[in-house]
């Protein structure tokens, strides 16, 4: 903890005084008997780290003036059960909530542009999470390890699901993926273990290595016609896919599917698998 900011502090409250616009990096780092804070609508900015490891802070309202949350600045605070964040924010940086194991709903506001790496890692009681259309990308790990999460919405201006964003998911039994999407990089979507069915839309030009391994409950994925690239054991073992509708004889299904005989592929009648040809 900052000295500039014990003065605050009473006992396991802290008042921020109006005025005060910035809580600086670290400031209450580590404060585990932290319980209550206000925080006054002068502030526009929470540093990196600043209420890590508050282990015994229930919520948190973040006042209308703030565009930044900065890396780590709720790391393990795992007791926080709600936190309000408000329409002015922008940027929500790296490990923010990483490790908020008692989060169970967030609703990021419209102007928010970026949800940085782990921002949302290991929230794993988070149920319900309802993403912005500002985002372009979602970013590695970002909700690693969320079992809780049974459904998601990426919207369309998402053009990149970057390595292991869904990564251990187990709860996730939906996931909509608009179009605008291009790329489900490696292990975007690996042991999301609750996922039955998988619609790739038409904007999608490339699934990388891993991206649904270990998806056991897949059963069926649709893939769009175009050229599209598939990454070695893309759906390797997922033991119950019986399903992959996909027109072109394009891909060698023997290095995208480990479990190949589990597999039936939806072709066109009168053509054979590619594994069927002489």
């Amino acid at each position: 903890m900052k000295a500039k900011f014990a003065e605050y502090l009473f006992g396991d409250q802290a008042i921020i005084p109006v005025g005060v616009t910035r809580i600086d990096d670290e400031a209450f780092d580590g404060c585990e008997n932290l319980f209550d804070i206000e925080l006054p609508n002068t502030i526009t900015s929470i540093g990196d780290f600043a209420f890590r490891g508050c282990s015994n802070l229930l919520d948190i309202k973040i006042p209308g003036g703030v565009t930044r949350i900065g890396k780590g600045s709720f790391y393990n605070c795992d007791s926080l059960s709600a936190i309000d964040l408000p329409n002015s924010l922008e940027i929500i940086e790296d490990c923010a909530f990483e490790d908020c194991s008692s989060l169970k709903k967030v609703f990021i506001p419209k102007g928010v542009s970026k949800i940085g790496s782990r921002a949302f890692s290991g929230c794993w009681r988070l149920k319900e999470i309802i993403l912005p259309d500002g985002i372009d990308r979602l970013e590695e790990y970002v909700f690693e390890g969320c079992h809780g999460l049974v459904d998601i919405r990426i919207p369309g201006n998402v053009t990149d699901i970057r390595f292991g964003a869904f990564r251990d998911c187990k709860g996730l039994k939906s996931v909509e993926i608009a179009s605008g999407v291009q790329a489900i990089r490696d292990s975007a979507f690996c042991r999301c273990k609750g996922l039955g069915r998988m619609e790739i839309p038409t904007s999608v030009t490339m699934i990388e290595d891993y991206a649904f391994e270990d998806c056991v409950w897949l059963t069926e994925i649709i893939i769009p016609e175009g050229d599209i690239s598939i990454g070695e054991c893309a759906f390797s073992g997922c033991v119950r896919l019986t399903g992959i509708k996909q027109p072109a004889f394009s891909h060698d299904w023997r290095k995208i599917v480990k479990y190949l005989d589990a597999v039936r592929i939806l072709y066109k009648k009168e053509e054979k698998a590619p594994w069927q040809k002489n």
